[in-house]
């Protein structure tokens, strides 16, 4: 079984969901880090061009992520834009397609199979990424 399918089944988000969102992180990593953030992924995840390509393509459905976009926005105004790392997380999570209760399931999945996919140095490097851009959305 594939990543995508792997953790749909164990959180209950719809595969093409569960891509969309993995496309989404990965497009934050590479945004906010540049290629290097996803070298050690393109040899362990060989689908993460198909992975970045379905979150690019989809369309932003201001309908399924107004609320994130509510929250990161507040949370980046209050916070004098401290909160944009985070709030860009949230955004392309929300633009994936995923709901405030689906993040939270979906993350910690993501980051257990990363922890399997690629070595402890990168994984590291991925959760302080993650980590620091959902502490900052939710400071």
């Amino acid at each position: 079984m594939d990543l995508v399918q792997t953790i749909s089944s164990q959180t209950g988000i719809p595969a093409e969901t569960v891509k969309k969102a993995i496309g989404s992180v990965l497009s934050f990593l590479k945004d906010q880090h540049g290629e290097d953030a996803l070298s050690g992924l393109k040899q362990s995840l060989p689908t993460h061009n198909e992975m970045l390509a379905a979150y690019e393509n989809s369309p932003s459905d201001g309908a399924s992520n107004g609320l994130l976009n509510a929250v990161a926005g507040l949370a980046s105004k209050f916070l004098g834009g401290g909160s944009g790392d985070g709030a860009k997380l949230l955004q392309g999570l929300g633009r994936a397609g995923l709901g405030v209760d689906q993040i939270s399931v979906f993350l910690p999945k993501l980051i257990e199979h990363f922890e399997s996919l690629l070595s402890p140095e990168i994984v590291a490097k991925i959760k302080a990424i993650l980590t620091s851009a959902a502490a900052t959305s939710t400071k």
